[in-house]
């Protein structure tokens, strides 16, 4: 399992939607290495029964080519019952024209060719988790207000501490303002349409004048 022995899926769920069982297993062994938490859906029809009965789950990992259908139904699934599912698609037959179209109508985190090296498999599913997309893009800004919530906070507290503590402790503002800004970048990057950039622009300056302030 080389270069995945930093990577910590502790308290995550990865959901596996694969027919082929030495893969699955792969999938398993790897994600289990790293903590994480892993249920399998063989088929089309046991994922959809799956997500029917409310499967809670953090990340999928989904291959296209699948038993009584494809990947695509399951896509569909997601989309016309507005599930809130971070996915990775998974495929061995390559990203040809009409895959990549196919998979380009969905609003997908994150597309892997298959065989895949370990690293990839449980990188992914990390990167997915901490700031991947979600299917719907109601969801994407559901989990955008959230952030900004916790943005907001986070300056609020910046600025009490400020007053409270005055000059005396300005290498703690400092790490405080670098945490804003952090926060910023994976806030901004998850936000796509023009409008939605533009009510974050009012945080950056925000975030800017707190960083002046320490600089």
């Amino acid at each position: 399992m080389e270069g995945t022995e930093a990577i910590n899926l502790s308290g995550s769920t990865i959901f596996v939607v694969e027919d082929e069982v030495l893969i699955s297993k792969f999938y398993e062994d790897e994600i289990r290495k790293c903590k994480g938490r892993v249920i399998v859906a063989d088929g089309v029809k046991h994922c959809k029964e799956m997500l029917d009965a409310g499967t809670k789950f953090d990340v999928m990992l989904l291959d296209i080519n699948l038993s009584e259908g494809s990947g695509f139904d399951v896509l569909e699934k997601i989309v016309s019952e507005k599930i809130p599912a971070k996915v990775i698609v998974c495929t061995g037959y390559g990203f040809y024209p009409d895959i990549a179209k196919s998979i380009a109508q969905f609003g997908v985190a994150a597309k892997l060719l298959k065989p895949l090296p370990a690293s990839d498999v449980v990188l992914e599913c990390y990167t997915t988790i901490q700031s991947g997309r979600y299917v719907c893009d109601e969801h994407n800004n559901d989990e955008v207000r959230r952030l900004e919530d916790e943005m907001q906070r986070h300056i609020k507290n910046s600025f009490e501490v400020f007053t409270s503590l005055k000059s005396k402790r300005i290498e703690e503002m400092r790490d405080a303002s670098k945490g804003h800004l952090a926060w910023f970048r994976k806030l901004f990057s998850r936000r796509d349409d023009r409008q939605a950039k533009e009510d974050l622009v009012r945080i950056n300056s925000v975030i800017i004048a707190l960083k002046s302030m320490f600089s």
